[in-house]
């Protein structure tokens, strides 16, 4: 039986893991091992955050927090994707999130209120590999002259991001699935800039796309952007740009984005969540995290898991993914842009005939009366 379960990984996904499990599960002993690195500090943005709330068994008294992480956003504007000129608008998009503020709430307000357990630390060593994992060795961060600390579970969460520290234990057990021929970029630079806007948009540039989106006290920006095409210092001038401010004005961070999903997100006795697990692009990757969770619960409600879990997880997770990369993808799919190489080989891309071919759906976004409704010339 599933009693004992260890998170590896304390940014939004650790966290989002431990109060979804801590929810539907309070009799198991739940631990969050902190390293003191943040991999999922990302401002993500999306519909389901009432959904999300609704999960963790919050009601709307919870709306009085919510200022402090999240800011509503009425609509989200997609601009000159089909070409230069062309706009797009989601008219119900919901609110954009600070997942960093977020998780803090979670772990301090949520979770360590209903027992869960904090280790301050890093893992220095994993043991039982590759049968699964049988105990974790952590080097407590309080007192780095004290002897590693040794604690076991029964079921291992890695949500240390693209650290991937349990997922790498298993060495080639576990294949990474890539998606970069299908979402071309592969960086992101992330900064937060004074003022505010009523709405969210989204603006494709010469080598990717820019977001602007509203936050409380600041809006948060970014490009996303292909690293094989041009450097770190022509992404900031093109967001520079976009933003209409001087380089010295903005301070970015520079962020490596690998997409794509692990073939196997639960193996033996661990289960990978957030982008340890799946990357899609940068700011919608994290929505994926309350829906993978909502799979997992659903397969620990068993006395013990088998196989037959994992498989039906897996078999799940990676539909739910192909599903998010199909709406990421759509909006390359139909660009007649060539002003740029970024654009030409987005426009060259065969997303439909590729071998191998994960994005089998596309056709039915594509076929969408909405979306070729909404498309302006």
């Amino acid at each position: 039986m599933t009693q004992s379960i260890i998170i590896v990984g304390a940014g939004f996904a650790g966290w989002m893991t431990a109060a979804t499990l801590s929810h539907y599960y309070p009799k198991k002993k739940i631990t969050v091992i902190d390293s003191g690195i943040n991999y999922d500090d990302i401002d993500i943005t999306g519909t389901t955050f009432s959904l999300l709330l609704t999960r963790l068994g919050l009601d709307e008294s919870f709306l009085d927090y919510l200022s402090q992480f999240a800011k509503p956003n009425e609509s989200l504007t997609f601009r000159d994707f089909h070409k230069v000129g062309s706009q797009v608008t989601d008219p119900e998009f919901g609110y954009v999130i600070d997942t960093a503020k977020f998780a803090e709430w979670l772990k301090n307000i949520y979770c360590l209120q209903r027992g869960v357990m904090l280790i301050k630390g890093d893992v220095v060593d994993i043991s039982g590999i590759p049968l699964g994992i049988e105990s974790l060795k952590i080097k407590l961060g309080d007192n780095p002259l004290s002897d590693p600390m040794v604690i076991t579970g029964d079921l291992y969460i890695d949500c240390s991001g693209i650290n991937r520290t349990l997922c790498n234990a298993f060495g080639g057990d576990l294949e990474w699935v890539d998606y970069q021929n299908y979402l071309p970029t592969n960086r992101a630079l992330s900064a937060r800039v004074r003022g505010s806007r009523r709405n969210g948009v989204i603006t494709a540039l010469q080598y990717g796309w820019a977001w602007d989106l509203p936050m409380q006290g600041y809006r948060s920006v970014g490009y996303c952007y292909d690293n094989t095409l041009i450097s770190e210092e022509h992404a900031k001038d093109g967001l520079c740009s976009f933003l209409q401010v001087f380089d010295d004005e903005l301070e970015c961070k520079d962020i490596p984005m690998q997409v794509g999903i692990l073939d196997k997100p639960w193996y033996k006795n661990m289960v990978a969540i957030g982008s340890s697990c799946a990357f899609v692009e940068h700011m919608h990757s994290l929505v994926l995290v309350p829906d993978f969770l909502r799979v997992l619960v659903n397969n620990l409600r068993r006395e013990r898991f088998t196989q037959w879990d994992r498989d039906c997880f897996n078999k799940s997770v990676l539909k739910l993914y192909e599903d998010y990369a199909n709406l990421a993808i759509f909006k390359y799919t139909l660009s007649v842009r060539n002003d740029s190489q970024f654009w030409w080989k987005v426009t060259e891309t065969p997303y439909l005939t590729m071998q191998d071919n994960p994005v089998s759906d596309l056709h039915k976004i594509l076929e969408s009366t909405y979306i070729r409704d909404k498309i302006h010339d």
